[in-house]
């Protein structure tokens, strides 16, 4: 989707078809090396981004080569200016995609500090070409949801994170499977935003994509809709003790933890938001602040 606008110039993530809210592009040629999807299936999804973009975009600027033959191993310092003649031969490039970058490291395991390498390679490239190189990684699984750094869900060596200018994560949220939320994890320079999306599309009989975009939806942090099932479960039952509050926020927003829960009650307890009496054992029964009797 991302390239399809590069490739057209036209502003990305905007909230309608007629936008101006979204990314401003500067309109370039775009070339995907699929290392992993195959010819079949990505020429499938081009076509259904392509549709729905409802634009032509000139023969060319958007430019896929599947399986490469010979493979881009970039473990290779041999590799390294066969890479860079390609890319030249295709003419004035603007963006590089490859997907996905475990695919180019050959020989060397991607948790090896010798990974430093083959991220060299792709600065050399980027330098050579003056190419913008997009690198489609993938994050460890079921780790640093619920506490650590965000940059340390990034798979492989450390090496990874310090060979790019930008890193961001892409998460898919827990209930709306179709929205995504796009966080920059390091960035060289201006800081960049949170963006969220909501994913649309259209299937055939065979469950393949026809038709498919992303649209910029509000971003709401995790801890801003911690602190809306909280007041929203107040608001339904009146008074909680904090076990049955925690629960009553999970119910209304699967995606959060108990971490997220526990911390949304301390700030907003904190604020005087929500407020609290005394009860047996030390226990706490929350409500929501001006609903209690006694500031009647």
């Amino acid at each position: 989707d991302m390239c399809h606008h590069i490739a057209s110039g036209l502003n990305w993530m905007t909230s309608s078809p007629k936008g101006t809210d979204g990314v401003e592009v500067k309109m370039a040629r775009v070339v995907w090396v699929d290392l992993e999807n195959g010819t079949r299936l990505m020429k499938r999804r081009m076509k259904a981004f392509s549709h729905a973009l409802n634009v032509n975009i000139p023969r060319g600027q958007f430019l896929a080569f599947s399986m490469p033959d010979p493979w881009l191993d970039l473990s290779k310092p041999e590799n390294i200016p066969a890479m860079i003649d390609r890319i030249k031969a295709l003419g004035d490039i603007g963006v590089l995609v490859i997907d996905h970058l475990a695919q180019v490291f050959g020989a060397i395991d991607e948790n090896s500090p010798l990974a430093s390498q083959v991220m060299g390679a792709i600065r050399i490239i980027s330098e050579t070409c003056n190419v913008g190189i997009v690198l489609i990684h993938h994050a460890k699984k079921g780790q640093g949801k619920d506490g650590g750094m965000i940059e340390d869900q990034l798979r492989g060596s450390g090496a990874i994170l310090a060979g790019v200018d930008a890193a961001f994560l892409v998460e898919r949220d827990q209930i709306d499977k179709n929205q995504v939320t796009i966080k920059p994890v390091a960035v060289r320079g201006p800081d960049a935003p949170n963006i969220s999306a909501q994913f649309s599309y259209e299937q055939d009989d065979n469950l393949d994509l026809t038709s498919a975009r992303f649209w910029r939806i509000a971003y709401r942090s995790i801890s801003a809709r911690a602190h809306d099932a909280i007041i929203q479960a107040l608001q339904e039952k009146g008074k909680l003790n904090h076990t049955a509050l925690r629960t009553e926020a999970k119910r209304i927003d699967q995606s959060l933890s108990d971490a997220n829960i526990r911390e949304g009650i301390a700030t907003l307890e904190g604020t005087l938001e929500i407020i609290f009496i005394k009860a047996d054992k030390g226990a706490k029964i929350y409500e929501l602040a001006g609903d209690s009797d006694e500031d009647e």
